[in-house]
């Protein structure tokens, strides 16, 4: 996935996330295709060629629905200060959906942002940190504050370099984020 801020002035922040959805749907596809096109011109695969031909002709559009359920195409948020309050929104488009899925509140609404930081290991020697940007809304009780996330797990530094632009353009606090689990 990648992040990009595509417009930012002192009132206004617009970022844009690409996850490359149709590029991988587009190639899992075309291995599906190449597959299929092996098997109709190889005389006989022998058994390990049907073993990875049937592998792949079930695997891929098991895969490509998958994704296309669990992966949204693009994700674009929106924080802009006016002189009548301001909005916080945040847009998802999905490859199985006609509308877009929308989250908005007022600027008024939000009581500050944070980053969260997380250690995402692949293996014992290799490990990942990720962040991710959330926005707090007032808490409606003693217990939890409500919020909701803003970008998926991206690079600290993209992340960082958001939550600070946007903290800006809402003169809002950055605040740290809680240790309990979402």
């Amino acid at each position: 996935m990648r992040i990009q801020v595509t417009e930012e002035t002192h009132n206004r922040v617009v970022w844009e996330v690409d996850t490359s959805l149709a590029r991988i749907e587009i190639g899992l596809l075309v291995s599906m295709a190449v597959c299929l096109a092996l098997l109709i011109i190889l005389p006989s695969p022998g058994l390990l060629g049907w073993l990875a031909i049937a592998i792949v002709v079930m695997g891929a559009p098991t895969a490509a629905i998958l994704l296309a359920l669990t992966t949204p195409l693009r994700e674009q948020g929106l924080v802009e200060r006016t002189p009548e309050g301001g909005v916080v929104r945040f847009e998802q488009r999905w490859m199985f959906q006609r509308k877009p899925v929308v989250w908005e509140s007022s600027l008024e609404d939000v009581a500050g942002f944070s980053v969260e930081q997380q250690t995402f290991a692949e293996n014992k020697s290799r490990a990942q940190t990720l962040a991710r940007l959330w926005v707090f809304l007032p808490p409606e009780d003693a217990e939890q504050q409500p919020r909701m996330p803003l970008t998926n797990w991206l690079e600290v530094n993209v992340v960082q370099a958001l939550g600070e632009s946007v903290t800006h353009v809402a003169r809002c606090p950055l605040l740290p984020f809680p240790a309990d689990e979402f």
